[in-house]
């Protein structure tokens, strides 16, 4: 024998059936952690903004608080506009939809929470749920089976 065929070693049985089989590309993510959070974001804006309505018109509810109803209303219609914005942006796969849905629902978690802990006991429960709402959407947004979706999008085909 040569010195080369000395140093060489055959691969043992259980090396060969233990390696992985290759089954060809990966399969592209679903995106439904991302629709889901989209829609939900969306869903989640335009009751914002119809929300915002009465604080915006002149009316009962805009005199008996004067122009602080106002400001109320405009702070409802923008963020309303951010997370309508935001789920739009993310079933167009861009990052920044995510960023934006991640920021609001993780801003309106901390106000549901806040507001069910410090609030009267009438509006706790609804401030409670509200709060769990904005957490399953963050957490939605957050995870890196959207991060996958939006890069497949960016990937070339």
């Amino acid at each position: 024998m040569h010195e080369q065929e000395a140093g060489r070693k055959e691969p043992v049985a259980d090396e060969l059936e233990s390696a992985p089989a290759d089954f060809g590309p990966a399969p592209q993510p679903s995106g439904a952690t991302a629709k889901t959070a989209a829609v939900l974001a969306m869903l989640v804006g335009g009751i914002g903004g119809f929300a915002a309505i009465p604080w915006l018109v002149p009316g009962e509810r805009t005199d008996a608080v004067g122009s602080a109803g106002y400001v109320l209303g405009a702070v409802i219609a923008s963020i309303g506009l951010l997370y309508f914005t935001g789920g739009v942006l993310l079933f167009r796969r861009k990052t920044a939809g995510r960023v934006i849905v991640i920021g609001v629902a993780a801003v309106l978690a901390l106000a549901g929470f806040t507001a069910a802990g410090f609030g009267p006991a009438v509006g706790q429960r609804d401030a409670l749920i509200g709060g769990f709402f904005q957490v399953g959407i963050l957490t939605l947004a957050s995870l890196g089976a959207t991060g996958e979706w939006i890069a497949a999008g960016r990937a070339p085909r």
